[in-house]
């Protein structure tokens, strides 16, 4: 991973903010929560992922389905 995503995921982000770092729609990264793919925690009702997350669905091979 370069220093870039590094610092980019050093705090949780929201849907919007991952959907723009993943370059999908925030309806693909629903869909990959749906599937059990992408692992959320929640602050009330929003929606948050932790860089460990993120890393953990990007290093098993993670591909979003635009489908």
């Amino acid at each position: 991973m370069s220093n870039v995503q590094d610092a980019y995921l050093t705090k949780a982000k929201t849907r919007e903010e991952l959907a723009d770092y993943l370059h999908c729609d925030v309806r693909t990264i629903d869909r990959e929560v749906q599937r059990g793919k992408l692992k959320p925690f929640y602050v009330g009702r929003a929606v948050r992922f932790t860089p460990e997350a993120i890393n953990d669905y990007l290093n098993s091979g993670g591909e979003l389905t635009h489908a």
